[in-house]
């Protein structure tokens, strides 16, 4: 019943969102001529997208877990670690892990998938508050799921923030090889007060 021609994105979603399980009803209109119109019924959800997008085989022997485009959400070491063991049993004897287009998410999940590749007690990520006045040093606390395991971790210009704590822990560990383009460089850690 409200017209969004003039409306922005964000207002839009807070006129659609809802509780899950209620409806909202959506008119859409075809620009033909003449204007042809269409009522939509719509039942809210909550939506998980999954930070692993793709598990596979891409070769004998070697197993794919692809995260492109894709966020490190509340879920996603759980994700990828499920991923690694489903490889393990298909006969994975090699692991890429496609970062490529990620723009990264939280903080905590970054650690534990790199926590999933690194030995325990290995660094991960450093983090200084702009003042410098107190630093903290993340290290992998769990025995690798995948230490055995030849590993390649794929990046480019749009792999950010988690993303490139991954890749970076990977490197700096000589865990593995990064291959790509350089990332984009975010190297920042925001925490909410």
């Amino acid at each position: 019943g409200r017209d969004t021609r003039n409306m922005s994105l964000d207002e839009v979603i807070d006129i659609l969102r809802g509780e899950p399980d209620t409806q909202v009803s959506i008119t859409l209109r075809h620009p033909a001529e003449p204007p042809v119109t269409r009522q939509v019924t719509v039942t809210r959800q909550v939506i998980h997208i999954p930070s692993v997008a793709l598990v596979d085989l891409v070769a004998p022997g070697v197993g794919y877990i692809g995260m492109r485009q894709t966020r490190f959400s509340e879920a996603t070491a759980g994700e990828v670690a499920a991923a690694v063991t489903e490889l393990q049993e298909r006969g994975a004897q090699a692991l890429i892990l496609d970062l490529r287009g990620n723009p990264g998410g939280l903080l905590t999940q970054a650690t534990q998938v790199a926590d999933i590749f690194l030995p325990r007690g290995a660094p991960i990520v450093s983090i200084r508050e702009r003042d410098g006045r107190r630093g903290e040093l993340r290290r992998s606390q769990q025995p690798p799921r995948a230490a055995e395991l030849p590993l390649a971790v794929l990046i480019d210009r749009a792999s950010a923030s988690a993303s490139e704590i991954v890749a970076g822990a990977i490197q700096d560990n000589d865990r593995g090889v990064v291959i790509g383009t350089p990332s984009f460089g975010k190297g920042s850690v925001q925490t909410i007060f």
